[in-house]
């Protein structure tokens, strides 16, 4: 025989037993508070966010520039004036035929000396010198041992040293005729520009009877 128990109140019909220990473990569970932590899941290997492309411009170190074969020139050592390459040009060729010059003089001097203190010995230096001479005037070398014809040349390029000096400051003030005269021109315009905005504010002005001329 069940122990299950019937209990009479004034209420009504109460049961005791089994049923009662379970509505009052229902009662209990609903009087405790639900839990709102929400359970962490783990991402999966196929949920892994792929890699973003590095925006990242490269850093520059410097001091740390490597070149490659290339001669770099500053503008020191790059001479971009016409007048200072054609003055260099003569100045250059004017130098060489001097020491040419100098060189020859030189020479001559030396064997000069040597026919007055050795006679034999300054003509055969004088003899090798001048088949040297015609050896090297066969092979088509241009030969300047001229003296006459060296200090000629050198007077050639003074001359043409000062001829381009003169056309340079002959061009340099025509250049600056120009510019000025360009500038007086512009000036005038802007005057005569000037002068005749007032004199039509003046005609409105009187046609209107704000002005008495």
């Amino acid at each position: 025989m069940s122990n299950y128990l019937i209990v009479l109140t004034e209420n009504g019909v109460e049961e005791n037993g089994k049923r009662k220990r379970k509505t009052d473990k229902s009662a209990e569970r609903a009087k405790r508070p639900r839990s709102t932590t929400k359970e962490w899941i783990a991402p999966s290997s196929n949920d892994k966010e792929e890699p973003k492309p590095s925006t990242k411009t490269p850093s520059i170190v410097p001091n740390q520039i490597t070149f490659g074969r290339f001669e770099f020139k500053t503008e020191d050592s790059v001479d971009t004036s016409p007048k200072k390459k054609k003055t260099k040009k003569f100045q250059n060729k004017k130098q060489q035929l001097i020491s040419t010059l100098k060189k020859v003089e030189s020479e001559q001097d030396e064997i000069n000396r040597l026919k007055e203190e050795n006679p034999e010995e300054g003509k055969e230096i004088l003899r090798s010198k001048n088949w040297k001479t015609a050896l090297a005037k066969a092979k088509g070398e241009k030969i300047r041992d001229n003296v006459q014809l060296l200090r000629k040349s050198i007077k050639k390029q003074s001359k043409l040293r000062e001829r381009s000096a003169k056309k340079w400051q002959r061009n340099k003030s025509e250049t600056n005729k120009r510019v000025k005269e360009k500038q007086e021109k512009r000036q005038t315009n802007l005057q005569k520009r000037k002068d005749d905005k007032k004199s039509k504010i003046k005609k409105r002005l009187i046609k209107k009877g704000r002005l008495i001329s």
